[in-house]
């Protein structure tokens, strides 16, 4: 019995070791394997995840295929996790796809236009305020769509 405890320790020692051995080379490995998809000029700011981004130009790499990051003005750097949008046709052209509530867009959804796959960006809570915000005062309502060209050169 006195034997059991101190291997226990040990087991959860080294399981911890190991833990932080794959967080901490897990950022050197997302960085060999970006590929960026293009570049866009957004002429609004807009919100991603919980950051609110000025207009300019921003440079879009995959990280993997649930982590997306924008390089923006300034040499700003945000990242956001995504999931997977499937449509039935490749669009022609790669675009960014924003929802509008007023004045105010959140980045939705982002096609390359190599594929019929894309990237869709989860509605924040800030979203569905902004959203909910539109539906009371529905009777003039601006919600809508914003849809963005990529730049057709990768960079």
């Amino acid at each position: 019995m006195k034997n059991s405890a101190p291997s226990i320790v040990h087991s959860t020692l080294i399981a911890a070791a190991l833990a932080i051995g794959v967080i901490a080379s897990a950022p050197s490995a997302f960085a060999a394997s970006a590929e960026t998809i293009s570049t866009v000029n957004v002429p609004f700011s807009f919100w991603m995840d919980n950051h609110e981004l000025p207009a300019g130009t921003y440079r879009i790499l995959l990280r993997s295929n649930r982590m997306l990051e924008l390089n923006g003005p300034n040499g700003q750097r945000h990242m956001i996790i995504v999931h997977q949008a499937i449509s039935s046709q490749t669009p022609r052209t790669g675009y960014l796809l924003f929802h509008r509530y007023g004045e105010t867009y959140f980045l939705g959804q982002v096609w390359s236009g190599d594929t019929n796959i894309g990237l869709e960006c989860s509605r924040t809570p800030a979203e569905k305020r902004a959203e909910h915000q539109m539906v009371i005062a529905s009777k003039r309502s601006t919600a809508g769509l914003a849809q963005i060209a990529l730049n057709s050169q990768k960079q």
